[in-house]
């Protein structure tokens, strides 16, 4: 039986925990700099803020209320928060994403207004901050797949092969084209990528397979099809590939069984249906690869845990050794608990669920789940009386997990943190006393420690930090 926590214990020992606590609070977050005054600087509602350290410095984009966002650094320190470099002159902005450290040099990329977006790369000097190839005529879009062996293997359009697979050692001349998977101009868009051993393994399409499963070595020959997995050219849509114990998990449409959980040890005769958890023909047990419902893997040692439908117990909570999937427990009995969110700490990987607004149910709130029927329970009902604290952005940090959520089942979103017990999930910052919340997004751990954009009362939405073991 799936435990949840009682409030009375949760009390009596929180009483208990208090007396003996030592008279000292823990440290709150901290704010690096005050980069717009008066405005904010983040966007926390709905754009990517990413954290990414290279060499000495945390990279990040901001914008100080006269050149857009751009790229900044910091050494964690207000006076070393600085402005790179203002790529795109004036107003616009260069709109920096896809920050990745290689080789101690940040690669990223940038419209600087002239070439479109590109592939650049800063060492964190205004001189070191440079585009590293214009790939073609137009703007080549890149992002970034996967890393793997010293290279950082993209999507790109150079403007005569498409959007195709290319790799980069961030110099000019080790930017290359790795393979034209959809012949011409023609667009193989390839993405999902994780490393597995020497190889990448992608999802990518062309004119005879659709949209399968492929797999290189960043050389053009060693670039090729894994799998046509829904025979013919409809494409199986390979998505949310994780690679766990040397097996690479994903969810995959062979057009007979649906969306269902396949594995692949990167071998064509390694690639198979792990199990048909829906039976019914065609169903799955997955929504369509193009929804958010799509959420992809939890791992708990060698496993996995992930949702799935199997059409009698609606969504809820399995696990998968690569081998079987089994379905560790009916969270909703009268309907889809929907778990997703996932971050592991201490061998628990801590997700969001509903149990259902009923008596004796608690909403969407935080479980944690170490892969068993007895090892899955509610954590703690943050929002109680039918509300839904709705926790996400989870990331493991400092022995805990941290998340954003809502005491009050509202706009109150604010930073939290957890142990795994009742007692130790508490509020770490609010952020923006009230009804309204600090909405804290791109949870970002980088050695000891946390980054993170948050808003608050005062300086609106900037960058914030966490020391560890604080």
């Amino acid at each position: 039986m799936l435990k949840r926590s009682g409030w009375l214990w949760a009390i009596a020992v929180a009483v208990l925990l208090f007396a003996a606590a030592p008279a000292f609070a823990a440290q709150s977050p901290r704010l690096l700099r005050d980069i717009n005054p008066g405005a904010e600087s983040q966007d926390i509602n709905g754009g990517i803020d990413e954290f990414a350290k290279a060499g000495h410095f945390v990279f990040f984009s901001a914008d100080d209320g006269k050149r857009g966002y751009e790229l900044w650094r910091t050494n964690g320190s207000r006076r070393g928060t600085q402005l790179v470099r203002d790529i795109n002159p004036g107003p616009g902005g260069s709109e920096s994403y896809d920050l990745r450290s290689l080789h101690g040099t940040l690669l990223f990329a940038a419209d600087d207004g002239k070439h479109g977006y590109e592939l650049w790369r800063s060492d964190g000097t205004r001189r070191g901050t440079r585009i590293v190839r214009n790939l073609g005529p137009g703007a080549a879009d890149p992002y970034v797949i996967a890393r793997s062996h010293g290279a950082l293997y993209l999507g790109a359009d150079d403007g005569t092969h498409g959007t195709e697979l290319w790799k980069t050692d961030g110099t000019r001349r080790g930017t290359k084209l790795v393979r034209d998977i959809a012949q011409g101009p023609s667009d193989s868009f390839p993405d999902t990528g994780v490393r597995l051993g020497t190889k990448i393994f992608f999802a990518a399409r062309d004119a005879t397979h659709g949209f399968e499963l492929w797999r290189s070595d960043g050389t053009r020959s060693g670039t090729r099809l894994v799998r046509n997995i829904a025979a013919g050219a409809t494409g199986s849509n390979p998505a949310q590939l994780r690679a766990v114990a040397g097996r690479i998990f994903l969810y995959a449409d062979d057009v007979t069984h649906g969306y269902e959980l396949w594995g692949s040890d990167g071998t064509k005769a390694g690639t198979a249906m792990i199990a048909d958890i829906n039976p019914l023909p065609a169903e799955g047990s997955q929504e369509s690869f193009d929804t958010f419902f799509f959420v992809g893997f939890g791992r708990v040692g060698d496993s996995v845990l992930f949702s799935a439908d199997d059409g009698t117990n609606g969504e809820e909570l399995w696990t998968s050794d690569g081998t079987e999937a089994k379905l560790i427990g009916d969270i909703n009995p009268t309907g889809d608990s929907v778990p997703r969110g996932w971050a592991t700490v201490n061998g628990f990987a801590y997700f969001s669920a509903y149990d259902g607004d009923g008596v004796g149910e608690h909403g969407v709130e935080l479980w944690r789940s170490n892969g068993t029927i007895g090892g899955t329970d509610l954590v703690r009902d943050i929002a109680p009386l039918n509300n839904s604290s709705f926790p996400g952005d989870f990331a493991a940090f400092d022995h805990k997990v941290y998340f954003e959520a809502r005491a009050r089942g509202g706009n109150d979103a604010e930073l939290w943190r957890s142990n795994g017990t009742t007692p130790g999930t508490k509020l770490a910052k609010e952020f923006f006393p009230g009804l309204e919340g600090g909405f804290p997004k791109s949870l970002t751990r980088i050695g000891d420690t946390l980054y993170l954009s948050a808003r608050d009362d005062v300086f609106g939405a900037e960058p914030w930090t966490l020391a560890e073991g604080r």
